[in-house]
């Protein structure tokens, strides 16, 4: 079992020096910092990600069509070839961003602070290599768990927008068939005014789950990068 309560206070660990959150001693104020407090603080870092492509792809966009832009008018060009070319300019801004290069990315922008840190950690908590692998396979089915939490929630998000979807189109067919035909369009006004504000709301919980899959990735994939560093130090110490 000490390996067990090892791995719950390597996460805990973890979770703490990603928000960068100090121990404090004081159990009651401990709990309501980490129940209501740190919920917020991991979501919102992870959704810091999303915040920062978000804005890198917008200033990319905006030099590509700045770049077209000018030398169309350098070039004196049509205006339907110049929102052509604006087009795939914007497109090219988007490219580049999503189709980044693994080294650019894969490396999940950990410190190699934290990661010292937490090898540290770990070092102090297991004297052999055997014991390291055990660590690394509660890790497993704890990340595991954290993974399906995020799987549950994304299924209940499509769930919910399913059923509104359903129940968007019946009363659509409805209104439709009672409203006069005077009414229609002003009915049917009112229902994109809606679905445009369900899609706006639905934004909302969809960069959350985001943003909290990808600070489960910051804790876990920081805990085995730091497994492999001590790994490392078994095998050089172990060996001949």
């Amino acid at each position: 079992m000490a390996l067990y309560e090892a791995a719950k206070q390597l996460v805990e660990d973890a979770e703490h020096r990603l928000l960068g959150a100090q121990h404090i001693p004081v159990r009651p104020v401990s709990w309501l910092r980490r129940e209501f407090l740190h919920p917020l603080s991991f979501v919102a870092l992870g959704a810091g990600f999303l915040i920062e492509n978000f804005y890198k792809t917008l200033g990319y966009v905006v030099l590509f069509m700045s770049l077209v832009g000018y030398i169309s008018h350098q070039l004196a060009l049509a205006n339907d070839q110049v929102n052509a070319y604006l087009v795939m300019a914007a497109l090219l801004g988007l490219f580049v961003v999503l189709f980044a290069l693994p080294s650019a990315f894969s490396h999940y922008f950990l410190k190699e602070s934290d990661l010292s840190y937490l090898a540290q950690r770990i070092k102090a908590r297991v004297t052999s290599k055997a014991e390291l692998e055990s660590l690394q396979a509660g890790l497993a089915i704890m990340e595991e768990c954290a993974d399906n939490r995020v799987k549950t929630l994304r299924l209940a998000l499509a769930t919910i927008w399913a059923v509104f979807l359903f129940g968007f189109g019946q009363s659509i067919g409805m209104l439709t068939k009672l409203g006069k035909d005077d009414q229609i369009g002003e009915l049917v006004g009112g229902s994109i005014t809606t679905f445009v504000f369900a899609v706006l709301i639905t934004l909302v919980p969809m960069a959350a789950i985001a943003g909290y899959r990808r600070a489960n990735n910051l804790v876990f994939k920081g805990l085995q990068f730091a497994c492999h560093e001590v790994a490392v130090g078994f095998e050089i110490s172990e060996s001949p």
